[in-house]
């Protein structure tokens, strides 16, 4: 923040498309205010690296105190933290913090035949090495994960049916993608079962869900 520059956004946390509101004081009076949406741009695997981008919100304009109020929607981007840059004459005097957490869209179709491919899709997936992957349970067996960086935070996992007719769950939940070596490896890329509890992320104020479903398996 510059001196006696304040910014919140409210609420602070949602999903993606949900809306904000930026309020600020202390700007420079009657004036143009730019806003840009921080987030990340890249992945870890393909070994070109990741890096900070920024994704313009528009202008507001101050009024006579220098106090502005901006309504704006979360971009339908990556989940986890992300700063709200305002931008004066060329300088940046403050930023804002907003959690975008992950949400379910759908899971289609819900009804299949065995060997059917159906599909969960996910939005809001992060781009830290604390929630960029999800881990993927199919009636409490672990199947795998998907990563959410390199597409934006939009994830679409495709899944086979199997087993006996009847409803069959799918779980998806938190996971850690990577930390220190020194740590086993099976702390890693694995459904995370106490999340709610224990997940490294909750000291940095994150609130990833876990996402409980069921598909039902009929005859052929």
């Amino acid at each position: 923040m510059a001196p006696g520059v304040s910014a919140t956004i409210t609420p602070a946390w949602g999903p993606v498309l949900s809306k904000a509101t930026l309020t600020a004081a202390g700007l420079e009076p009657n004036g143009p205010v730019d806003l840009f949406y921080m987030t990340a741009r890249g992945n870890r695997t393909s070994g070109l690296g990741w890096g900070l981008a920024e994704i313009s919100l528009g202008q507001a304009r101050t009024d006579g105190q220098g106090n502005v109020r901006f309504e704006f929607e979360i971009p339908d981007d990556l989940g986890g933290w992300h700063m709200v840059k305002l931008v004066q004459n060329g300088r940046v005097v403050a930023e804002a913090p907003v959690l975008v957490v992950p949400s379910l869209v759908s899971v289609a179709p819900a009804r299949v035949r065995v060997g059917e491919t159906f599909q969960v899709h996910l939005k809001g997936v992060g781009w830290t090495e604390l929630d960029n992957i999800y881990a993927v349970t199919y009636d409490n067996a672990f199947i795998g994960f998907a990563c959410g960086f390199n597409s934006n935070g939009d994830v679409t996992i495709n899944l086979q049916a199997s087993g006996h007719p009847g409803t069959h769950l799918i779980d998806l939940y938190p996971a850690i993608y990577h930390g220190p070596k020194t740590q086993p490896p099976l702390l890693y890329n694995i459904p995370q079962l106490t999340f709610y509890r224990d997940h490294p992320s909750l000291g940095l104020g994150y609130r990833l869900p876990a996402f409980r479903l069921a598909i039902e398996v009929v005859e052929d």
